[in-house]
């Protein structure tokens, strides 16, 4: 291939990220692909891994692997830490498999990286192989010397990262939003819903359940109420210090207290089980609770201070009418609201809020298609590569 390279043009911005590409055991250690786990059984023959009708050679997964612990051994002057040891032959087979998977995929999409672009890249697009402005055959063979690696090798990674840089530039493009879909975007920030909450407070119960002395004396005072308040002194005897007679009065108190609040939390799953939402509403408020000041979310909001997610309630609230509340508890993670639907207002945004980068949107799209693409072809490993 580098038969073909012609003189060089002006250097040109095109996949400048992979300038770093000389770091070669940088790329790989960066972690940049997680590894799920190596899939298939049997493991494959007389290769490193199988994709499909296509395999992974073991001289090319010998190369990698040589060359990775070259470079490992470069950056821990000679003895590679047990911590990266034990991960490096599935790093190596795992990124192979990835670049096998991802070739298939740009064929079937009929995407392509000719060697022309690979030669092109090499001579203009890494500036350790330049000198004097020129491309250097030698300091090319050179760093091939230094990692031990083969050009075929070194130029397929390269045709690899080019094909890669591609399919996240044709998934980036396709997230590009249009003019019209900015427009609702923002449209869809400024539109404001109204709304208050009540947070289910059951410590409430017991404050609102005190218990005088004279309610104690009279409960006392029933000789069948001896035996149900021995047997509630007998369950919590941990909470009290002495003989049951000397604290017989203290004792009443706690049981009667622990009675009402038992007995409000049973009325409220009663309320909450009709769906009553006036019923509901009155005897949170009777009980203590309070409405929280008004609050203001947008229909693009993913969270709602103090109260969390608002996948976990927002459609319930917009089923609301204004003026409405739910007529029963809802859950946001592990607490529980009612909410109150005031109605929407439209506000002019202060401020842009800032959306996901498109580079990032096509990272992310690559990782998801190579982990799909992954499971529906057949990988199959030769597990003796990767084993202890």
């Amino acid at each position: 291939m580098l038969e073909k390279i012609r003189k060089p043009e002006s250097t040109r911005s095109r996949f400048t990220y992979i300038t770093s590409l000389i770091l070669f055991s940088m790329i790989i250690a960066t972690f940049i692909f997680m590894i799920p786990g190596m899939s298939g059984t049997g493991g494959a023959v007389n290769a490193a891994a199988e994709v499909g009708s296509s395999t992974v050679s073991l001289r090319e997964y010998d190369d990698q692997l040589r060359a990775m612990r070259s470079q490992y051994q470069k950056m821990f002057n000679g003895e590679i830490p047990p911590v990266f040891e034990a991960n490096i032959k599935n790093q190596v087979l795992e990124s192979l498999i990835q670049a096998e998977v991802m070739t298939q995929f740009a064929k079937e999409q009929n995407i392509v990286v000719s060697n022309l672009e690979v030669a092109d890249f090499l001579r203009t697009e890494i500036p350790a192989f330049q000198e004097d402005g020129r491309f250097s055959l030698s300091l090319y063979n050179n760093y091939l010397d230094a990692v031990r690696l083969t050009p075929s090798s070194f130029e397929k990674r390269v045709y690899s990262d080019i094909l890669r840089q591609k399919i996240q530039g044709a998934f980036s493009v396709a997230f590009n939003k249009t003019q019209t879909e900015k427009q609702l975007l923002s449209e869809a920030k400024a539109v404001k819903l109204r709304l208050k909450y009540i947070k289910l407070n059951t410590d409430l119960f017991d404050s609102q359940s005190e218990v005088s002395d004279v309610d104690a004396t009279e409960f006392l005072k029933g000789s069948n109420n001896l035996t149900e308040l021995k047997s509630f002194f007998d369950s919590n005897k941990a909470n009290y210090k002495e003989d049951f007679e000397s604290l017989k009065a203290d004792i009443a108190k706690d049981f009667l207290k622990d009675k009402a609040s038992k007995l409000k939390d049973q009325e409220l799953k009663d309320i909450n089980k009709a769906r009553d939402a006036k019923s509901l509403k009155e005897f949170l408020l009777k009980t203590g609770h309070i409405w929280s000041e008004e609050q203001k979310l947008s229909l693009t909001d993913t969270n709602l201070n103090n109260v969390g997610e608002t996948k976990d309630f927002f459609t319930g609230v917009l089923d609301l009418n204004k003026g409405q509340s739910s007529n029963k508890l809802i859950t946001v993670g592990t607490d529980r609201f009612v909410f109150l639907n005031e109605g929407f207002t439209t506000e002019t945004a202060k401020s842009e809020v800032p959306e996901p980068r498109v580079g990032s949107r096509g990272q992310d799209a690559y990782n998801l298609v190579y982990q799909d693409e992954k499971k529906n072809k057949s990988v199959i490993i030769n597990n003796e590569l990767v084993a202890n």
